[in-house]
């Protein structure tokens, strides 16, 4: 497509005249059924939503017909119910006894089981070994507990006696460290000082 311009601008005064004339080549042509199409699909979409609302009366009908079959039939249902619980519950009784009796026996063979293993581990000599050193350790605890009991019995009969004398040695000596601490540290002290 192509646009050629031929113009003439005039001046007189305050008004400015524009004259001239476009020319467009090469123009793309439209056909009219193409136009058409879209018109044409929105009166198909209006006749087909109105051909679907002409049956919505009839399909209406028949599931009212439905409806009322099943509601004639609920008076039945309702008087076999009593009969359809007492089945269920026979059944759910049946179905209980049944888990339970499984769970029981699941349970007796995992104890035998068990116990198997268990004497199995308890014959093994390094089994064997284990609780032999286990009650020597406490016959070794036992009589450490004993002697740690005597010498506290015996430390604090001694505390008794000499508890005063104790307590002032124990004075002396902690008054005496105190003060041989200071001193060593007064002559460090007295040593780093540059003179």
């Amino acid at each position: 497509m192509s646009v050629t311009t031929d113009t003439n601008v005039t001046k007189t005064g305050d008004t400015a005249t524009v004259s001239g004339r476009f020319t467009i080549k090469n123009l793309p042509t439209v056909s009219l059924d193409e136009v058409k199409k879209p018109v044409f699909a929105y009166v198909g979409v209006a006749d087909l939503a109105i051909e679907q609302a002409k049956q919505i009366p009839a399909e209406l009908t028949a599931y009212t017909q439905q409806v009322q079959a099943r509601l004639a039939e609920v008076p039945n249902v309702v008087k076999t119910l009593p009969a359809q619980v007492k089945d269920l519950r026979d059944e759910v009784e049946t179905r209980v006894a049944k888990a339970t009796e499984q769970a029981n026996e699941f349970y007796a063979a995992l104890a035998v089981r068990g116990e198997r293993l268990v004497t199995q581990i308890r014959r093994q000599p390094a089994t064997e070994a284990a609780i032999a050193e286990g009650k020597e350790a406490v016959k070794k605890a036992e009589a450490s507990a004993t002697a740690a009991r005597k010498s506290l019995t015996w430390a604090g009969r001694v505390l008794t006696t000499f508890g005063t004398s104790a307590r002032r040695a124990w004075t002396f000596l902690a008054s005496a460290t105190y003060r041989a601490g200071s001193s060593l540290a007064c002559s460090r002290a007295r040593s780093a000082t540059p003179t």
